[in-house]
């Protein structure tokens, strides 16, 4: 796990420090403060060795299709490819302490012209752009290095070699199960934890029995059997949108193991008086799984519901994000001052 985590000129942020993170941190913040961006920024860092990551982004966001030139601009700090964007993490091991950056530079590629004379060519340039990744590990002797290059409008991109622990980022945008979803579930049931995820989805509908993958029309998903009806199995859509994002969340920390799972807007789906299940079953898995968790809210509902689950066992940390100005400012809450602001009212949100 990492413990801080330092983000300079990505998107909203010029330079902002997280310290004292703990295995759940959820951010909270107004609208448009920067709480999904610094979700983006610690799932960059996470998987650092995969330069692939910030094409990702952009489906999470729907924004439109990478144009020419503009390679990744709008993730540095007021579209300005001169922000460096550095990530630095403090933590538990050597691979969790690292600096991480990404730059962009200018690739030219010379394309050939109408022959001028006998001797030479004209030609033009096509002014490209490649993203260069640099991670510096500690005690790593070698510098690690990827990068995402745009060239002739297509794009490339060189990985890291190596194992490293996996990240998940799930988000609200509504999908269908996928197949890493799937082989999540077949690994639990070779692995004979199964049970693990039935007790799990049992805290959130106690009438639920199993769940197994079954095919209609050579469509996959998840079927359930509940003990209110008989002999039969339906889609657990069926049971509503709260038990299909915990399915989600539980599918993330399975397939992130030793790794990090990031969900946005954590409580979305979810009634209000079963978002303190939610907290329970996430940091029981969390353990479980050796999983950092980092989530967003807008509810004050869920960070109540939240301190109130997992009082006492120092494993929940609220930032919130504000905007007194124009930089972003993190105000971070342990348990007690956590404690205190809900006693009182505090706008925390």
């Amino acid at each position: 796990m990492i413990t801080s985590l330092e983000i300079k000129n990505y998107k909203c942020f010029k330079d902002i420090t997280l310290s004292n993170l703990s295995r759940i941190n959820l951010f909270s913040g107004s609208n448009n403060v920067g709480k999904s961006a610094v979700l983006e920024a610690i799932w960059l860092n996470a998987g650092f060795f995969n330069p692939t990551l910030p094409l990702y982004i952009y489906g999470f966001r729907n924004w439109p299709k990478i144009q020419n030139y503009q390679l990744m601009l709008d993730l540095f700090r007021g579209y300005n490819y001169d922000n460096k964007i550095g990530l630095k993490c403090k933590g538990e091991s050597d691979l969790d302490c690292r600096e991480h950056s990404i730059q962009a530079f200018d690739t030219d590629t010379p394309i050939s012209g109408n022959r001028s004379d006998s001797n030479s060519f004209d030609s033009v340039v096509r002014n490209e752009k490649e993203l260069r990744l640099e991670t510096k590990i500690k005690n790593y002797d070698d510098l690690l290095k990827s990068k995402l290059s745009l060239k002739k409008g297509q794009l490339a991109g060189e990985a890291v070699k190596g194992r490293f622990p996996n990240s998940v980022f799930v988000t609200v945008k509504s999908q269908e199960f996928s197949d890493d979803e799937f082989d999540a579930f077949t690994h639990l049931t070779e692995e004979g934890k199964q049970e693990l995820l039935i007790k799990s989805l049992q805290e959130f509908e106690p009438n639920l029995e199993d769940i197994q993958i079954a095919s209609t029309a050579g469509q996959k998903s998840f079927y359930v059997r509940v003990s209110y009806i008989k002999n039969r199995q339906f889609p657990i859509n069926q049971l509503g949108s709260g038990i299909q994002h915990l399915l989600r969340c539980v599918f993330a920390i399975v397939r992130s193991q030793d790794g990090t799972v990031i969900i946005d807007e954590i409580e979305n789906g979810i009634y209000h008086k079963n978002l303190g299940i939610i907290w329970e079953q996430l940091l029981i898995l969390a353990e479980k799984f050796n999983v950092q968790i980092f989530a967003s809210t807008h509810s004050y509902e869920c960070i109540r519901e939240a301190h109130n689950a997992l009082k006492g066992k120092d494993a929940l940390k609220v930032y919130r994000l504000d905007r007194p100005d124009s930089e972003i400012e993190a105000t971070e809450y342990d348990e007690k001052s956590l404690g205190a602001s809900l006693k009182f009212n505090m706008e925390i949100r």
